[in-house]
């Protein structure tokens, strides 16, 4: 089959290009459309194509004046109609047997692209956030007429049981819902990892949280946890932040600095390139993800690799692949008094440590190769074509 996979924004390019790979592995053609690339991006599999649209996600900073997020919102709706009509044009010419979308970005845009496209084609859409944004403040561009959008779509791909749950609550009577679960996402080929825990920099236990920093990845909540550790405690530890900001970062800081824990926090506001990632998580003990809200999350699926002991919320993908107590901890989200005890728990016993870090080994073991989860999804694409061209 030749499969057209979308992501106007490249919002999740490491996934596509790892079911991009596992597909082509299958025997099928790929052909790939998104934002142009930026520097060190690269499209470079063997078997397809990457095709570029002029869509971009430019965001205003804080402290814009209203009139220009006005502007600057009109103008990004344009360019992504413009992208949407460009993108039309292509899958007609190409004729491909599916159209695989990893975010629908507009829903007054993307609906009549949908419904264009299917009067040819199976079109499949992955939902990675079940709940927009995962709570985070978004537009109403980005929310209104949502529920029909989904209703468009000839199947939806979720990765976890309760995210298909949940879903089935959003938009009732949609029954072309699969669970196919979310494949390691690994930075490097070929890792370079220092087995078992390691001790921090200068001694300390070094907790780790890594990723793009996100309001919903509840940074705030994890410096108030910080914030009712035992001091003794507390002072034996170091909190590496390190991740690009999407939101103010000063904010962070500040709360940091008023709760009197600055002293513990290393805040690394920028991009981690890749060659970098290796050695950040090696120099970690326990990764942490505070996280208010997910239903699959990237930077957990790259981390287990690297065998680490694990704190995170207990929601979506954390809840669905961690057994508490064996390969990690799990606490309520929003819930700074559960997490600082799961923090002082780690932080003083390495018997624990050694052992969650063991069992996060054992789960990476377990997840599914990206071939085998591209074959489900390639039979899932087979009996939608077979469905919608029964000759």
């Amino acid at each position: 089959m030749h499969i057209a996979l979308v992501d106007p924004f490249l919002y999740t390019m490491p996934y596509n290009k790892a079911l991009a790979s596992g597909l082509i592995a299958n025997g099928h053609k790929i052909t790939a459309f998104g934002r142009p690339l930026k520097a060190g991006e690269q499209w470079d599999l063997e078997g397809s194509a990457y095709i570029e649209l002029p869509s971009e996600d430019r965001s205003v900073g804080k402290g814009a004046g209203v009139w220009t997020n006005r502007l600057q919102s009109m103008l990004r709706t344009a360019q992504y109609a413009a992208s949407s009509v460009l993108l039309a044009r292509k899958l007609r010419q190409m004729r491909v047997d599916v159209v695989h979308f990893q975010w629908a970005v507009l829903p007054m845009i993307d609906m009549r692209l949908v419904r264009y496209l299917s009067k040819r084609t199976p079109i499949v859409l992955t939902q990675h956030d079940i709940v927009t944004a995962n709570g985070d403040s978004v537009s109403r561009s980005r929310t209104r007429g949502e529920g029909e959008l989904l209703q468009a779509f000839s199947h939806i791909i979720v990765h976890t049981e309760e995210g298909a749950r949940r879903l089935r609550e959003k938009i009732p009577g949609k029954d072309d819902i699969s669970v196919i679960p979310h494949g390691q996402l690994n930075a490097q080929p070929a890792p370079v990892i220092q087995p078992g825990p390691v001790p921090g920099e200068h001694g300390k236990i070094v907790f780790l949280v890594f990723g793009i920093v996100k309001r919903y990845k509840g940074i705030d909540i994890l410096i108030e946890a910080v914030k009712l550790m035992p001091v003794e405690v507390r002072q034996r530890c170091r909190f590496v932040i390190a991740g690009a900001l999407a939101i103010d970062g000063a904010e962070l800081l500040n709360l940091a600095s008023a709760g009197g824990v600055a002293d513990v926090f290393d805040f690394r506001f920028r991009h981690v390139a890749d060659d970098e990632i290796d050695g950040l998580f090696n120099a970690s003990d326990v990764l942490v993800f505070p996280y208010r809200e997910i239903q699959a999350s990237g930077a957990f699926m790259m981390s287990l690799q690297y065998g680490r002991a694990i704190i995170a919320s207990d929601v979506g993908i954390f809840a669905d692949m961690i057994t508490s107590g064996q390969s990690g901890l799990l606490v309520p989200p929003n819930d700074p008094p559960a997490l600082a005890k799961a923090l002082t728990q780690l932080a003083a016993d390495r018997g624990l440590r050694e052992a969650l870090s063991e069992g996060a080994g054992k789960l990476s073991l377990s997840i599914p190769s990206w071939k085998d989860i591209a074959a489900r999804t390639a039979d899932l694409y087979a009996g939608l074509v077979t469905r919608q061209r029964p000759d």
